[in-house]
């Protein structure tokens, strides 16, 4: 393999670090907003549909708010150390493209399951709303 070509294929793997390292930072931007505002919901949920019953996996996310909030703070700072500490770029990607798997899965787990007592709470509203007209 020629220098050129080996620089090249080097600068690309470079790149798709980066980019692959920016989508982690900005999916688990957006992680940890979602699991900082969990106890916000859980007073919402308190307030707005009092005595009613929540779902296990509401439940499962409120209960277990703390450690929610530490996973997405280190699951991109483990994809920042792999992409620039593991030298095999193909190691790096997979490790680094498995965490940025993870990190989505948490926020869609942790947003979906404390949108679903919302959406009761909007259909009760809306099914008073009618009521009254």
């Amino acid at each position: 393999m020629s220098d050129d070509l080996a620089k090249d294929i080097r600068s690309l793997a470079i790149g798709v670090r980066a980019v692959v390292g920016g989508f982690t930072i900005m999916l688990s931007i957006f992680n940890i907003r979602a699991a900082l505002l969990i106890r916000y919901f859980q007073q919402v949920f308190q307030d707005a549909l009092p005595g009613k019953p929540l779902s296990s996996l509401t439940m499962l996310i409120i209960w277990a708010r703390i450690p929610l909030i530490i996973i997405a703070i280190v699951l991109p700072i483990g994809a920042l150390v792999i992409l620039f500490t593991v030298r095999n770029h193909k190691t790096a990607l997979i490790l680094a493209t498995v965490i940025m798997v993870a990190v989505f899965v948490q926020m869609n787990l942790t947003v979906s399951n404390l949108m679903a007592p919302m959406t009761d709470l909007f259909t009760g509203m809306s099914d008073q709303a009618a009521a009254t007209k």
